[in-house]
């Protein structure tokens, strides 16, 4: 499995974020993960970055259901990021809504490769990432 410079995970449940982030250490996935728990100050984050001229993170783990800024308005401004700069990101939506409506607009979103349910697994982690 290839290793990723950095990894972000976007979710406001700090339990779920800590749990993420040993699964990816486990699996490799990466050494470096950062997660917020709150979408706007990730996207300040992802800017930052950019404007420092760093990579972004390799993989983005992004939640639905959020206070203040949700994971769709997060995508809506993500999608307005430099193109160039964002290509390499794979995001990932990761969410415990297994209605059909979210899975659908998640895939409308050309950023979004899969739409996975929570909770992460060690599996899951082998499976998209193999």
């Amino acid at each position: 499995m290839k290793q990723y410079d950095k990894v972000m995970i976007v979710d406001d449940d700090e339990i779920n974020n800590f749990i993420c982030s040993k699964l990816i250490k486990e699996a490799a996935l990466s050494n470096q993960v950062v997660s917020f728990t709150q979408a706007q100050k990730a996207l300040e984050y992802l800017k930052g970055q950019l404007e420092m001229g760093h990579e972004l993170p390799a993989v983005i783990f992004l939640d639905i259901s959020m206070p203040i800024m949700d994971g769709w308005d997060f995508l809506k401004e993500y999608a307005q990021l430099n193109e160039q700069k964002t290509k390499n990101t794979r995001l990932f939506m990761l969410s415990s809504s297994v209605h059909e409506e979210d899975i659908r607009k998640a895939e409308s979103f050309k950023q979004v490769e899969k739409y996975l349910t929570k909770p992460m697994t060690f599996n899951t982690i082998l499976q998209i990432f193999k």
